[in-house]
């Protein structure tokens, strides 16, 4: 197969991380040098908009149906919620050090933000926007993944030369 660039679309400072929600017209980019993410049109291949959520946006991550981008601010300590449908931003959750990776639950109930600074993951319920819970997982984390049934959390301690397993249904970290 032959590809091309076909289009260059001008962004924000160091550009670090893309993402295009299900069913969404819009790619999001975490501007890493700066505290945006861009909005491109994917249809108009042109950038729609910047969006302030935060020094150092790290990583982003969309509900499961496509209507929320959960951007995580390392600078900031913090997780911006975008509405995909107006590109506003609508609720900013807390808790917990140097935001970096997230994942969320398989039934989107759940956000799962990697805390770098503080080793551990809050556990952010999607609707209500707020932490509801932490679960330490070892030294300098950074990033996470679930596995396909929502049950187990494996996360990446980049100091500890690990990887936690979390068993959700207790949220502890494997082995004890």
């Amino acid at each position: 197969m032959r590809a091309a660039v076909v289009a260059t679309v001008p962004v924000g400072q160091g550009p670090a991380q893309l993402l295009a929600p299900p069913g969404s017209r819009w790619v999001y980019v975490g501007n890493a040098g700066e505290d945006t993410v861009s909005v491109i049109d994917a249809v108009a291949r042109r950038e729609f908009a910047r969006i302030r959520v935060g020094r150092s946006p790290t990583r982003l991550a969309a509900t499961p149906d496509g209507r929320f981008l959960l951007v995580n601010s390392f600078g900031e300590h913090t997780t911006a919620v975008i509405d995909v449908a107006t590109n506003q931003v609508v609720a900013v959750v807390g808790e917990g050090r140097g935001r970096h990776g997230i994942v969320i639950s398989p039934d989107g109930r759940l956000a799962y933000a990697v805390n770098n600074l503080s080793d551990d993951v809050s556990i952010i319920e999607i609707g209500s926007w707020r932490v509801i819970g932490a679960i330490p997982v070892g030294r300098e984390p950074f990033g996470a993944a679930l596995t396909p049934d929502g049950r187990t959390l494996y996360v990446a301690n980049s100091a500890a030369n690990s990887v936690s397993v979390v068993d959700l249904a207790t949220g502890r970290p494997w082995p004890r």
